[in-house]
């Protein structure tokens, strides 16, 4: 039996053992994970060491210490002291000395794949778009049509439980489920609820919801504001509902 029947028959039970969860957490679907895990972590560990680390950083210092110049010695020591500086996140009280390091990781990684998405997928696919744009053509003209549909479907989306509802059946859904939850739990360390509405037939909906309901005086509710934050369009109406304690 050859190696590719093995492990296809290998990776034939562990998908088995992965589509368990279906029926429910259980052992099997746990092993499997784990397995993965496992099996994930070491091979990157071991690509990590055999293709970056020894090569690159190690083996220049151990083998061809005394052949490098100052330059390569400083290149070679700026990722050394960076990744011993990450094993101080092992620890609570010494996280912090691994923050830079952490952070030149994160960005660098971001940088990478925002590059690597932008010249690899986005700019040839844009490219290759434009190419093929002609409005003279039926091709062009298909293009054209979809972009427009596209950017309208993008920007001129309105919610669908406000299209099907209204704005006054979600407010009162909302303000309920808030009351129904202080009332349910007087105990609660949520003393405070925020309603957001975007124009100000959204916020006399909001208020006049709370002055009709008269459960409210059960909350005993300190103070009820509105108040506009300034940012870009549109602006944001915040309606405040306190309880207060005891």
């Amino acid at each position: 039996m050859s190696i590719e029947v093995i492990s296809g028959f290998i990776g034939l039970i562990l998908t088995l053992l992965v589509f368990s969860y279906l029926i429910g957490d259980n052992p099997l679907f746990r092993f499997a994970i784990y397995l993965f895990i496992g099996v994930s972590s070491g091979y990157a560990a071991f690509a990590a060491w055999q293709y970056v680390l020894w090569p690159k950083l190690f083996s220049p210092f151990l083998l061809q210490f005394g052949n490098i110049t100052i330059t390569q010695l400083i290149l070679l020591a700026v990722p050394l002291v960076l990744s011993l500086s990450l094993l101080a996140k092992l620890s609570p009280r010494t996280s912090s000395m691994g923050n830079f390091a952490m952070a030149v990781l994160v960005g660098v990684g971001a940088a990478t794949a925002v590059g690597g998405a932008l010249m690899g997928t986005l700019v040839p696919q844009a490219a290759a778009a434009m190419n093929e744009f002609d409005i003279g053509s039926v091709t062009g003209a298909a293009i054209l049509t979809r972009l427009v549909q596209a950017t309208i479907m993008f920007f001129g989306t309105i919610p669908q439980e406000l299209t099907v509802y209204g704005p006054a059946p979600v407010a009162d859904e909302l303000i309920e489920s808030a009351v129904c939850y202080f009332l349910d739990n007087p105990k609660s360390k949520i003393n405070k609820v925020y309603f957001l509405a975007y124009t100000e037939q959204d916020l006399q909906i909001c208020l006049s919801k709370l002055d009709r309901d008269s459960r409210l005086k059960a909350l005993k509710p300190t103070s009820r504001t509105s108040s506009v934050k300034p940012s870009a369009k549109p602006k944001r109406v915040v309606v405040t509902l306190k309880r207060k304690r005891g």
